[in-house]
């Protein structure tokens, strides 16, 4: 159940099938910041953040706070590099 302060988190498009599964060799990755966070193809998300595996798709995110950007990175998993990705801000659940 989504319950106050929550965020459920869909991530959609090219590399992710309709189920919600990451294509073979691909993987979800998420970081929650101040701002939005840039992607670069094919280079490693910002490692100055941190980025959090999505353990599911779609994902419900306890406790969020309204105003915030979530940045989503499909990245390769052999070498961590971007293959796509997008951001927006949060809504949270009132």
């Amino acid at each position: 159940t989504v319950d106050d302060g929550d965020t459920v988190v869909t991530a959609a498009g090219n590399g992710i099938f309709g189920t919600g599964v990451p294509a073979e060799g691909l993987a979800l990755k998420y970081s929650i910041n101040d701002a939005a966070v840039s992607l670069s193809y094919n280079a490693v998300p910002d490692a100055t953040k941190t980025w959090v595996a999505m353990s599911a798709n779609p994902i419900t995110l306890k406790s969020q706070t309204a105003g915030k950007y979530i940045t989503v990175a499909l990245v390769n998993k052999q070498t961590g590099f971007v293959v796509s990705g997008g951001n927006t801000t949060l809504v949270v659940k009132a």
